[in-house]
């Protein structure tokens, strides 16, 4: 899963949309998984960390951070407290890109609201990832 991809996301839990990004993923060296283990203060320990990465979904903000921890990838910071990742939990790989669900459990302080501005379903849906490098 190491390269580029063109990542479209398709969401089903409310209002119906479609959206994509561009994702850039490296294997993890073992410096950055041992790190990546640590307990300390404003981070949360990553149990077996694979990938690492970027996440582009606006060519106006700068990249998010893309993981791939414990058999999930994770897109966006994992360690803010503002917001919450995408987590993409991977059904196929091939050899042209992956595919599966996805899902914001909207733990920050963050949260989507639906067009009469009361609380909205977790975002979550389907995504399909096509290798494009």
């Amino acid at each position: 899963m190491v390269g580029c991809f063109r990542v479209m996301f398709v969401t089903t839990s409310f209002e119906r949309s479609a959206s994509h990004n561009e994702l850039e993923l490296f294997a993890a060296d073992s410096a950055t998984r041992m790190q990546a283990g640590e307990r300390r203060i404003g981070h949360r320990p990553r149990r077996d960390l694979r990938l690492v990465g970027r996440d582009y979904w606006d060519p106006h903000r700068p990249a998010e951070s893309a993981e791939w921890d414990d058999g999930i990838l994770y897109l966006g910071c994992r360690d803010c407290i503002d917001g919450s990742p995408d987590k993409l939990t991977i059904s196929a790989i091939s050899e042209n890109g992956f595919w599966g669900r996805w899902r914001n459990d909207q733990s920050g302080f963050a949260h989507v609201l639906d067009s009469h501005g009361q609380l909205a379903p977790d975002p979550a849906g389907y995504f399909c990832a096509r290798r494009i490098k």
